[in-house]
């Protein structure tokens, strides 16, 4: 999933662990957390727009 214009994310609610990437405005990967677990809360400074998917 896809989030434009964003650059924090959280896992509340959530039943599985996602990965989560962390793009700049050219698209490029800045930060990656892998294996996020439920009620979690992930940013990066910088970012302009997140990827998560499940994890694995």
């Amino acid at each position: 999933m896809a989030f434009p214009r964003c650059s924090s994310i959280h896992t509340c609610l959530m039943r599985m662990r996602i990965d989560v990437a962390f793009l700049d405005r050219d698209g490029k990967v800045l930060a990656v957390y892998r294996n996020v677990r439920p009620w979690r809360i992930c940013s990066y400074h910088g970012a302009v727009s997140v990827i998560e998917r499940l994890s694995g």
